[in-house]
């Protein structure tokens, strides 16, 4: 794991939980948001807390979500 914050998403199909944790797993900020928002709350939260990666939960929605993130950030994504 990167020593910088990782921004977490757990998927969903109407709703997503997106939280910033830094490397000693400590959360630096969480939320629920709507699916459809999430790639924009993932960037916020990836800018403001300078994270290094993306780690999604890989089971209901993470397709969708995966192709949400790819359009609204850079960041690397790794699925768990």
């Amino acid at each position: 794991m990167p020593e910088a914050p990782v921004v977490a998403i757990d998927p969903g199909r109407a709703k997503c939980g997106v939280a910033a944790v830094a490397a000693d797993g400590t959360v630096l900020a969480r939320t629920v948001v709507e699916t459809c928002e999430v790639g924009r709350a993932a960037a916020e939260l990836a800018a403001r807390h300078n994270a290094a990666a993306i780690v999604l939960g890989e089971r209901t929605g993470s397709r969708e979500v995966r192709a949400a993130l790819t359009t609204a950030t850079d960041l690397p994504i790794h699925e768990i």
